[in-house]
């Protein structure tokens, strides 16, 4: 076992070195320069000295000189390790100076251990070279010893130079990198703060629309049996007044929380965008201008065109709220292709060309606190009954369900623009574009026995007895359920044949779609009206696609369900005659 002095400035390559030679059974004495590891060597007195040559206080060319002139270390042998100077030039030098081995860095383990070994053995039983080689550093020596020196320290200072400007362009990319993610970041919690808005503003509309349905029904009923009554007439048509405008509101939070079955076909946002400004110019009135930048071209788009048409009536009623007088609307569209940073912003929004409809005003502007709530429900800047907050949360949902995404840009003093994006149609693409045929609602449903079975399942106790009891008023016998287990069971029970499921959408343990389809496998009934406050995707996607269109969005008038009973059993009864 030998005592190796080890002499580098950098820690990990002492670690390294220390490991290896302790491997082999050799004691290890560090040290960070050379001044330190003359006193070490005084100090412990090693058989072996490994060191590099470019370190600070004391480098190894100065070390290796003061170490050949002590007459108590020159006879231990010096071994030079170096990545650093590895010209002949820097070998020669080192050897002048009395450099027993001149080592290049890296070196194989294997290889490196061995080579340790041989120097061990050769020098262990003999001198290193004569005194006389060691007369410290003369002119020449000196001269050779400052130019490799220069030489080195210039390309360290080239080295650094160009490891400082790596470093720059990697601080400059980690912070462009660093604010990008805290946008990523920020957009993504507006994201999810969104969602959970949406989710409870759904949720609610449902549990809302449940108990509207049954008001309806029940205030119709009181309407029908108040006719010689002028009293009761008069508020069973308050209630029903009533009704409507809660129904209204409940449908713009549906409009949010992107829970609407939309009618795509389609359209071309400029006819659109036309025929809304020569409506709007009436409604914004006379002290408020549109000025209109419209294309020369189509910019097709595949949406509902009620919805699109909501969502630019909402944003130019918003930019004519900014103006206390007097003031100007300006409404431009434009098919291209979104920067790529929109992208990243959006990326749900397909790749390609875009529709892009601008809405700016001039007014009173916003702060960046208010911008990041204007699109959840109800939240307003507007004086107490001056607004609902939901319109802008509208045409959040709206575009969203659309495809589209909405950007606004505001600043306080100087006015908001809203931008919409929704992907360009190409009419050459393959799209559904059937169209339902309007429904009269006040089709009059004839009272009788008309001896068909209708199993009706709901969980909401007071809709489901409300409409059990209208539905055996207009002669169906109806078989009742409060969850899917027990449409099962009772039906499965039944003697008679069932004609008609009426089901909820949502309801505990079982959706609607799934009571359906294992009706269809037992062969209990193969027709179902859906209903619900408000529609899952999975409807939805089925329900826009046209696959299913036995469906009714709660509340609904009485007329309105009874007509399409008929309406089902009556194409029933049609398929089975052919």
């Amino acid at each position: 076992m030998s005592k190796i002095l080890l002499v580098d400035d950098k820690e990990e390559n002492i670690y390294l070195l220390e490991q290896l030679l302790k491997s082999e059974n050799h004691e290890t004495i560090s040290a960070k320069h050379g001044a330190e590891a003359l006193t070490k060597a005084r100090m412990y007195k090693p058989d072996l000295i490994i060191s590099d040559l470019l370190m600070p206080v004391m480098d190894g060319y100065m070390l290796l000189s003061r170490w050949k002139a002590d007459d108590k270390l020159k006879e231990i042998p010096f071994v030079v390790y170096t990545a650093t100077y590895t010209d002949p030039k820097d070998e020669i030098l080192a050897k002048d100076l009395g450099a027993d081995e001149f080592l290049i860095k890296p070196m194989e383990p294997e290889i490196f251990v061995l080579k340790i070994k041989e120097i061990i053995e050769k020098y262990k039983n003999q001198k290193t070279l004569p005194a006389k080689a060691f007369l410290g550093m003369n002119e020449e020596k000196f001269k050779a010893y400052n130019e490799t020196l220069i030489r080195k320290l210039e390309e360290k200072a080239a080295q650094l130079e160009l490891a400082n400007r790596t470093l720059e362009k990697e601080m400059l990319e980690r912070e462009k990198n660093y604010i990008e993610k805290e946008k990523l970041k920020e957009q993504l919690n507006q994201s999810q703060k969104m969602e959970f808005i949406g989710r409870l503003a759904g949720g609610i509309a449902h549990d809302f629309n449940n108990l509207l349905t049954a008001i309806i029904c029940s205030a119709e009923t009181l309407k029908e049996n108040s006719a010689n009554n002028k009293e009761s007439l008069e508020l069973a048509s308050d209630i029903l007044e009533a009704s409507e405008r809660a129904a209204s509101l409940t449908k713009q939070l549906l409009a949010f929380a992107r829970k609407q079955i939309l009618n795509p076909k389609q359209e071309d946002l400029k006819e659109i965008t036309d025929s809304m400004v020569k409506m709007m110019k009436r409604i914004v009135g006379e002290n408020i201008k549109i000025k209109t930048d419209m294309p020369d071209y189509p910019c097709f788009i595949y949406a509902d065109r009620n919805q699109i048409e909501q969502v630019i009536l909402n944003l130019t009623l918003n930019a004519k709220d900014a103006y206390e007088e007097k003031g100007v609307i300006e409404i431009s569209l434009r098919a291209e292709e979104p920067k790529k940073d929109f992208f990243s912003r959006h990326k749900d929004f397909a790749r390609g060309k875009a529709v892009i409809l601008k809405i700016s005003d001039k007014g009173k502007g916003m702060s960046e606190d208010v911008k990041k709530h204007i699109f959840e429900p109800f939240f307003t800047t507007k004086e107490q009954g001056k607004g609902t907050g939901l319109g802008l949360s509208t045409v959040y949902g709206i575009v969203k369900q659309s495809g589209g995404a909405i950007e606004v840009e505001s600043r306080q003093g100087e006015g908001t623009s809203f931008f919409v994006y929704l992907p360009f149609y190409d009419p050459s693409c393959n799209y559904s574009q059937e169209t339902e045929k309007k429904e009269n609602d006040k089709t009059e449903i004839q009272k009788e026995k008309c001896g068909k079975t209708i199993l009706f399942a709901e969980d909401e106790e007071i809709v489901r007895k409300t409409w059990e009891k209208v539905l055996k008023e207009n002669g169906y016998e109806v078989i009742s359920a409060s969850d899917p287990y027990e449409a099962l069971i009772k039906a499965e029970k039944y003697s008679k044949k069932i004609d008609l499921l009426i089901t909820d959408m949502i309801m505990p343990g079982m959706s609607g779609k799934d009571l359906s389809d294992e009706f269809k496998k037992r062969n209990i009934c193969f027709d179902t009206l859906y209903i619900s406050g408000y529609t899952e995707n999975f409807f939805m996607r089925i329900a826009e696609a046209k696959k299913e269109t036995n469906y009714l969005e709660k509340p609904f008038t009485r007329e309105k369900l009874l007509k399409k009973i008929k309406d089902i059993l009556k194409n029933k009864n049609q398929g089975s005659e052919k």
